[in-house]
């Protein structure tokens, strides 16, 4: 703001010194300069404004204006470096002749600012790199899975690659008895240990096995976590013969793991949910040995063609069977798993077949159907003294 100076006054004090009539004196920041006995520079002092005491800070204001716009168009003729010509000094005579104002004169600064530029530039060139950290030292390679544990891993992957080994609850004391849970189509074992370490009894050793991933024709041929291929959900649906039976095999080799561990294949509930559901049931109808019963949640009976019309023949003719169903499963319909307990019905005995079917369940679990497992396993896996 322009601040105008009034006549003389009589006023006595520092408005009188400073000749600014009945204004107030001036602020800290004006007095600051002269309080501290600063000179300014005559190289800064460039247009030295008449408007009283404030022409101090005007004058360097615009200074270090002038000082700023050079340095940015220093960095900009550095960065997009501009040919000469004289057409601009041409063009500033004319704006000058025209009545605009002029170009602020050359500053005595603007050389230590191109000389601080130079001199960035120069040790930025030179600059001596810098050696690379050395990266840390390898980890020793794990250890290979060995005897057993290996003939497992590489089973459940088709004996090509090594898989993690199965998720575990191992039993509060000494194992007596085992349950073998199959996870359904893109899971893995994780979620139902952790559901059975809620419910688990003492004396017994649960086992939650991964799937190999493979692509799932149902899903485009995603690759995803399955214990065989699946073509489609309808009754008339093509089948994975082969990769059925080879996953059965491969459940086969866990079972024969915890018998040769001290569990008798009596005292081993073979269960699962959704494809693995399916699996267990498989499994068990075609095992060669007697297994302590079934547990096949919200599934369906796989190769149901393959089996004979009527009872069967096999070692586990009398075994009990779990089947547990919502009536509200989008992905298995109920429809399936009332046919597979009518089929189981007409193949093995009648009255070792149990068919639970939950209200608003969907394809998932609840507590009442994990409660009915938790009971089943303790009736069929009693422990021993």
């Amino acid at each position: 703001m322009r601040v105008k100076a009034t006549a003389k006054t009589t006023v006595v004090g520092k408005s009188q010194r400073y000749g600014l009539g009945s204004f107030r004196s001036p602020t800290k920041s004006q007095r600051k300069p002269r309080d501290l006995n600063w000179k300014l520079p005559e190289s800064l002092a460039i247009g030295r404004s008449e408007r009283g005491p404030q022409g101090f800070e005007f004058a360097a204001e615009r200074t270090r204006g002038s000082i700023t716009g050079a340095r940015t168009a220093l960095e900009r003729s550095f960065f997009f470096p501009a040919p000469v010509s004289t057409a601009a000094s041409a063009l500033s005579t004319e704006q000058q002749g025209s009545g605009t104002r002029a170009p602020p004169p050359p500053n005595p600064l603007l050389g230590r600012e191109a000389g601080l530029l130079s001199i960035l530039r120069l040790s930025s060139s030179n600059r001596v790199p810098v050696p690379p950290v050395s990266p840390p030292p390898a980890r020793p390679p794990r250890q290979r899975l060995t005897g057993r544990r290996e003939r497992i891993a590489q089973c459940m992957c088709g004996n090509t690659m090594s898989a993690p080994l199965p998720a575990i609850v191992p039993a509060a004391k000494k194992a007596t008895a085992a349950v073998i849970f199959l996870h359904g189509l893109g899971d893995t074992g994780h979620g139902w240990a952790e559901a059975f370490a809620g419910i688990r009894s003492p004396h017994v050793k649960y086992i939650c096995p991964h799937a190999p991933i493979m692509p799932v024709s149902l899903n485009m041929n995603m690759a995803m976590p399955s214990w065989f291929d699946i073509f489609g959900l309808a009754p008339d649906s093509q089948e994975d013969e082969a990769g059925i039976k080879q996953a059965s095999e491969n459940v086969n080799t866990l079972i024969e793991q915890e018998v040769r561990n001290g569990i008798p294949s009596n005292r081993i509930i073979l269960g699962g949910f959704s494809q693995g559901g399916a699996l267990s049931l498989y499994t068990a109808l075609t095992a060669q040995q007697k297994l302590g019963g079934v547990i096949a949640l919200s599934c369906w009976l796989p190769l149901r063609t393959s089996f004979p019309q009527g009872s069967i023949n096999c070692i586990n003719k009398d075994i009990s069977i779990l089947q547990c169903h919502g009536d509200r499963d989008p992905l298995v319909p109920l429809m399936f798993g009332s046919v597979t307990s009518e089929t189981l019905k007409k193949m093995l005995n009648p009255g070792n077949i149990a068919f639970k079917i939950y209200s608003g369940m969907m394809h998932s679990s609840c507590i009442e159907e994990m409660m009915d497992v938790k009971q089943f396993i303790d009736e069929h896996l009693p422990p021993i003294d």
